[in-house]
């Protein structure tokens, strides 16, 4: 029987579900003349002024007018059309360069802690667009100039620029005792690539390596909370964005980025190849969503796809905050890391130990809810430990926690090329981490409906998980409906 007909049998399945998204069912689709991302504007949020607009200028100068002059914090509104950051920061006297990225500090770690654009006066809280459609943010390639190149052939995942954050754009929402909500809505976020990464002879964080040449690390969006701002996107379009070029640091990033916030994230797709107006062939160059120590992490009807390296991860290994809540909500996950990070021109560019699951909670303590998601892995992938891939997986990267706990109510599970596992809601779980050892039954209720049975968990060593079959199943009496397979290793 075909993975379809399995589907369209399976209790519950709909085909034309309205979170399956794609090309033709876009999550930041609107109707003309209507502004929906305008709904999403957070209680608190600056005031919405247009940019001033000088043909002289470039974007940044404009942009920076505009706030200069604004009487406090503000939200920019841009009109349609494309603008671009340019290569016009931080000259550099030695090598007569500019950079994309200018340092937010004088030190020389902090060439690679800098930003495609960084308002240190801390007034702007915002962009609004036209639509995603209409309203394209870009940047100049080969942004970083010869010093920041030369500097991340040796970055070491200890150094004090590790997780390199050079960033395109760091947005603030917690300034001082007046703390302004940032809010980004009805535009795309455009990636490019910025120079090569020669060589490289620094520590990578692990025991996976990279193979140079490859394009240059960068990070994407980062929200800078400073414990406990508030940031919202609704409807924004990330393409390409960032440069992730290991699972971990010192090089890895995502689309966006936060650290003990409040960050939400509504109706956004996360397509991690680059736009086929900048590259014909959409080569994959970006990592996904990352959490880190939240106070609230939400993702709401989004499509992240097409990831070269990672995935939607969380790690809250560094702060203890009671009460976090991570939630994902209609939200379509597919395409991650699929690839084997091969480039079409590069060829593989290693970075990884094993084809990561759909989402990852590391070092987790809170509670986390997926409602209604459609999460998509590839049974044909990986082998080993930590090879195959699962839906989600539960770890510990050194400060195992208690108190985690894990709903899941409806959505559908797809294992694309491995027919026996296709429908189940797969997971990985060490045996030493508190998800397993505190009990599956009490850490974890899945369930197909808010009023259904929890099901059960159906727990496999990693090499009885390579052996499932469609029959072995069978004859254990474990279906789709009544059971979730846990990899325990």
């Amino acid at each position: 029987m075909s993975m379809a007909a399995r589907r369209m049998m399976r209790a519950g399945y709909n085909s034309s579900f309205d979170y399956d998204w794609s090309d033709t069912n876009l999550p930041y689709a609107y109707a003309a003349g209507t502004k929906p991302w305008l709904d999403n504007l957070p209680s608190g949020a600056a005031t919405v002024v247009p940019i001033q607009v000088n043909a002289s200028k470039t974007f940044r100068q404009n942009l920076k007018d505009t706030i200069a002059t604004a009487p406090g914090r503000v939200i920019v509104e841009l009109g349609e059309g494309t603008y671009t950051l340019t290569k016009d920061q931080d000259y550099d006297s030695d090598t007569g360069e500019y950079t994309l990225f200018a340092r937010a500090g004088s030190t020389t770690w902090e060439r690679l802690y800098a930003f495609g654009f960084f308002d240190s006066s801390y007034k702007l809280r915002g962009l609004v667009g036209q639509g995603p459609d209409k309203t394209i943010i870009t940047w100049a390639s080969n942004g970083y100039n010869s010093k920041q190149l030369t500097a991340m052939q040796t970055l070491s995942y200890s150094d004090a620029a590790s997780p390199i954050q050079a960033s395109i754009w760091r947005f603030d929402s917690n300034s001082g005792s007046n703390s302004t909500p940032v809010f980004i809505g009805g535009l795309t976020f455009r990636g490019t690539d910025q120079g090569l990464l020669s060589s490289y002879s620094g520590t990578l964080l692990g025991t996976s390596t990279i193979t140079t040449p490859q394009p240059a690390p960068y990070g994407g969006i980062f929200h800078y909370a400073n414990n406990g701002g508030r940031m919202t996107c609704s409807h924004v379009r990330f393409q390409g964005v960032g440069r992730a070029t290991y699972s971990a640091p010192p090089f890895e990033t995502g689309h966006v980025g936060s650290q003990r916030s409040y960050t939400k994230y509504y109706n956004c797709e996360f397509d991690g190849r680059l736009a086929a107006e900048v590259n014909a062939t959409r080569p994959r160059r970006s990592g996904m969503v990352m959490f880190n120590n939240e106070y609230e992490g939400t993702i709401q009807d989004c499509w992240l796809h097409h990831n070269s390296l990672s995935r939607y991860a969380v790690n809250d290994e560094n702060y203890t905050i009671s009460n976090t809540q991570y939630t994902i909500t209609r939200c379509k996950i597919d395409h991650v890391v699929d690839n084997g990070n091969v480039d079409p021109v590069y060829g593989s560019l290693g970075g990884f130990s094993g084809y990561p699951a759909c989402t990852g909670f590391e070092s987790c303590m809170a509670a986390i809810t997926l409602t209604d998601c459609i999460f998509v892995i590839d049974g044909s992938l990986g082998s080993g430990t930590w090879g195959v891939q699962n839906h989600l997986s539960l770890t510990s990267t050194g400060a195992d926690r208690h108190g985690g706990r894990l709903t899941i109510v409806g959505g559908e599970w797809r294992c694309d090329n491995r027919t026996a596992i296709d429908g189940f809601f797969t997971l990985r779980v060490p045996s030493n981490v508190a998800w397993y050892t505190d009990g599956l039954a009490t850490t974890l209720s899945i369930k197909d409906s808010a009023s259904g049975a929890p099901k059960t968990a159906y727990t496999v060593t990693n090499a009885q998980y390579h052996a499932l079959t469609t029959a072995s199943l069978a004859s254990a009496g474990v279906t789709p409906a009544t059971h979730y397979i846990a990899r325990i290793s």
